[in-house]
């Protein structure tokens, strides 16, 4: 049995951004991993949430907390779960569904890297 997950592709080569990119994968495989990186390409799974403007959030996003505070979405391998990342490396879980309707997609850190600043 097949399977479709849509991804957002970074193609590092000519710095531009793809959306809505279907991957197919066997059941049988294991299943890939959220953010997925080599030499020429990231892809980024979309999640299943939505931010106060009802902007689907994407691995690797930017996104303001409702104190105002700047976050990176990030996948923790080791644990298996989403994570948010600070500017200033701090850690913390990723909200809820609910939780993260309080939140805000202001960017992602290929398209708008000015954001990280």
């Amino acid at each position: 049995m097949e399977y479709e997950v849509l991804v957002r592709v970074w193609e590092k080569r000519v710095a531009e951004m793809y959306y809505d990119v279907a991957r197919v994968y066997d059941s049988e495989r294991r299943f890939p991993p959220p953010v997925w990186e080599d030499e020429e390409r990231v892809e980024m799974q979309k999640m299943e949430v939505e931010d106060r403007n009802t902007v689907i959030a994407h691995y690797r996003d930017i996104v303001l907390d409702p104190e105002g505070k700047k976050w990176i979405i990030e996948w923790e391998p080791d644990r298996g779960i989403p994570i948010l990342l600070s500017l200033e490396g701090e850690i913390k879980e990723f909200p809820d569904e609910i939780e993260f309707r309080g939140y805000e997609v202001i960017g992602n850190i290929y398209e708008d890297p000015q954001l990280l600043t």
